[in-house]
């Protein structure tokens, strides 16, 4: 995971597998972290491991979903990942849930507010962002252009 963070970060583009696989090591860690009360489910249309996009994209979604879904609660917790190609874009979704005695923030964090800003400068308005936050769940998706790897991008 170092080695990604370090070295992979800096470059303008990775591959989608790349990208798969560096958030796959964290979830593992996070597995062993959490034990049986974390429930994942991770489905990826493997269709998709060569395209290209920008690194660290996904990850603080994920990092989201595991520091606001389950470390915050001692109970049952669960995260759904989906990555899937649609209409030329690369669609990203991630549910997780909310622990029972967590109030409903009212605005987003400085970390998603940080991502919507990476987002806009990697994509100009060409990607969407929708965020569905209810009591039970907190839910993300993320559409972004795909570029292949013969695109030069």
């Amino acid at each position: 995971m170092m080695e990604y963070m370090l070295y992979r970060s800096s470059d303008s583009r990775v591959t989608v597998g790349e990208e798969i696989g560096h958030i796959t090591n964290y979830l593992e860690i996070q597995k062993i972290r959490c034990g049986d009360r974390l429930k994942l489910r991770f489905d990826i249309d493997r269709d998709l491991t060569s395209f290209h996009i920008p690194p660290m994209l996904l990850l603080p979604f994920v990092e989201n979903s595991i520091k606001h879904g389950v470390s915050t609660s001692s109970a049952q917790a669960h995260v759904s990942i989906t990555l899937s190609g649609k209409d030329g874009r690369l669609v990203f979704t991630i549910t997780n849930s909310r622990p029972k005695r967590q109030p409903k923030e009212s605005e987003p964090g400085v970390g998603l507010q940080n991502v919507k800003k990476r987002l806009t400068l990697l994509f100009n308005r060409n990607y969407t962002l929708d965020i569905r936050d209810t009591a039970e769940q907190y839910k993300i998706t993320l559409a972004i252009p795909l570029n292949n790897a013969s695109d030069g991008q």
